[in-house]
């Protein structure tokens, strides 16, 4: 299948000061819009590879698959920081969080694709802000998470869209993160699928990693 690529940059909050939101568009090429969409978020190490080859894959099926460079473009040992306090610190009150509620927002507003089909996809470090994005934002449709730390609170995540989440059993980060979830999720009544790979080592994350 042919593919449709464009670079896209969001607006942010923060873009009139020199950091703004980039990213690639991955699409079919001669597919009827509207598509169901994706926002799909990188680990520690930036768009790799790994990441572009998942996004080929995700449109060759059908979606709009928006990859957005958490780094902005640049990456500096102080957005690094940043993005890392988000995530661990500050989960649900940080820079990155809002900029990519108003990714979405930007995903979901577009004519080719479907606002009630958006979705996101995260691994890693970009796992724990699809999942604080998935206790945001009432109109994703559901959130698919690799090794993702969890949100704080936690009983934020009974505000979320449905939640499948993946875990390495031997990925000593994320011990005791996915037992967590499956607990708080099924106390709130949110609809979700959380499984440990006993064997399986953080590798799984992504091709590239």
């Amino acid at each position: 299948m042919d593919l449709a690529e464009e670079h896209i940059r969001f607006a942010t909050r923060n873009a009139s000061h020199g950091r703004a939101l980039v990213g690639t568009m991955t699409r079919p090429h001669c597919r009827d819009a509207p598509l169901p969409g994706l926002l799909l978020l990188h680990e520690v190490g930036g768009v790799n590879p790994g990441l572009r080859a998942t996004a080929r894959s995700l449109a060759r099926g059908g979606y709009a698959v928006a990859t957005p460079d958490l780094y902005g473009g640049r990456r500096r040992i102080g957005n690094l920081a940043r993005l890392i306090t988000g995530a661990a610190l500050r989960p649900l009150r940080n820079q990155t969080l809002s900029d990519l509620r108003l990714a979405f927002r930007a995903i979901a507003a577009r004519t080719d694709v479907d606002a009630q089909r958006v979705g996101v996809i995260g691994y890693s470090m970009g796992a724990a802000y699809a999942l604080q994005l998935a206790c945001v934002e009432s109109s994703l449709c559901v959130a698919a998470v690799f090794c993702g730390q969890l949100p704080r609170p936690l009983d934020a995540l009974c505000h979320s869209c449905p939640i499948v989440a993946s875990y390495a059993g031997r990925d000593l980060t994320c011990t005791g993160v996915a037992a967590r979830l499956e607990r708080v999720l099924s106390t709130c009544g949110v609809a979700h699928d959380v499984r440990i790979y006993a064997e399986v080592r953080a590798q799984f994350r992504s091709r590239a990693s």
